[in-house]
């Protein structure tokens, strides 16, 4: 779908993008698992230009672009409500939406991903895998995955399946 090329190519394509954390399927502090999942989103593949998901981005990034992940999501949380919910939390840091997370499951992550343009989902994602620590290479392969996936130029707007359970590592 071409509409996500022009996204792209404006907001995110070899910039800076601030990403948006929220629940923690792991038993550690809340900032640490979002920069883990920081660390892994660094120089993931894709299709287009690189693009820099950062908790603190720099000068580069356009303000009204974001890319969110919700750990444990709640069943209705997705799309426009995940993008709302990340303006909530950039205007106001301490913000955490309780309903909008379940209880994590020992060893089983679920995860939401969106690429949002101010308050509207412009690509969405979901994905699972088990694991039972960030380290786990599941766990990395999920994330970037779910990034490299949400980017992708011919992905319509909407959720996308994918396999993850696989210990390979990304080409």
């Amino acid at each position: 779908m071409v509409l996500i090329d022009g996204y792209y190519a404006d907001g995110v394509a070899d910039r800076d993008i601030r990403l948006v954390v929220f629940g923690n399927p792991f038993a550690m502090p809340q900032d640490v698992f979002a920069r883990t999942v920081e660390g892994d989103l660094r120089d993931t593949p894709l299709d287009g230009a690189p693009t820099h998901p950062t908790l603190t981005p720099g000068p580069t990034a356009k303000p009204i672009y974001r890319l969110i992940y919700v750990f444990d999501p709640a069943p209705a949380t997705f799309g426009n409500a995940i993008c709302e919910l990340g303006l909530q939390r950039q205007s106001n840091p301490d913000f955490a939406p309780p309903s909008a997370m379940v209880p994590p499951q020992p060893g089983h992550v679920k995860a939401v991903a969106a690429f949002c343009v101010e308050y509207r989902s412009v690509s969405e994602i979901s994905g699972q895998v088990d694991a039972t620590m960030p380290a786990d290479v599941g766990f990395y392969r999920l994330v970037r995955e779910m990034e490299g996936r949400v980017f992708r130029r011919d992905s319509p707007t909407r959720n996308f399946p994918i396999p993850l359970n696989s210990p390979q590592k990304l080409n």
